[in-house]
């Protein structure tokens, strides 16, 4: 048996695109963005089946995540309901920060593993737009909002060698 602790650090970018459709027309529009966070954890086990034969590892995490993301907001023709290329007349932004506490447990005996974990997180967003277009916004100046979430999770998975190899199957429900 034995106590540790661990962290671990993230990071990145993202670019997407992606199509909206109407009855009048099909528009695309990207999204970019970047996101940063870390996280911390401890955690007490105990292996070689100290408990009736099962390892158990019980455990609690905490984060931070934080980020943005931009999105150009196009003109539509009145007439055809088309995005007019190029036209830009707003850019949308969001940054969101995010806080997480949570727990959990592991179990493995054999082939068979299981975890639970549960999770409470609220995430704080902040939209803003910078009009390019005079008059052409969509009314997204300051706006806040504030989601929580509480998360029940878990998985059962167990462990087929694949003959002598070194190989192995693991079918996982959660």
């Amino acid at each position: 048996c034995g106590a540790g602790a661990w962290g671990r650090a993230v990071a990145g970018e993202m670019d997407a695109n992606g199509d909206s459709r109407t009855a009048l027309s099909t528009v695309n529009s990207e999204l970019n963005g970047s996101y940063a966070g870390f996280q911390l954890g401890g955690d007490f086990a105990c292996f070689g089946g100290y408990y009736d034969g099962w390892d158990l590892a019980f455990g609690g995490i905490g984060g931070i995540n934080t980020g943005s993301s931009t999105q150009p907001v196009l003109a539509i023709n009145a007439t055809t309901g088309n995005a007019i290329p190029g036209a830009v007349t707003s850019i949308n932004s969001i940054d969101f920060d995010q806080t997480y506490v949570g727990a959990y447990v592991t179990a493995a005996r054999d082939q068979f593993a299981a975890d639970l974990q549960v999770r409470y997180e609220r995430t704080d967003f902040a939209l803003d737009e910078n009009e390019v277009v005079p008059g052409a916004a969509l009314g997204l100046d300051n706006v806040a909002v504030t989601s929580e979430a509480q998360t029940l999770s878990g998985s059962f998975s167990y462990y087929f060698p694949i003959g002598e190899s070194s190989l192995t199957l693991v079918p996982t429900a959660g």
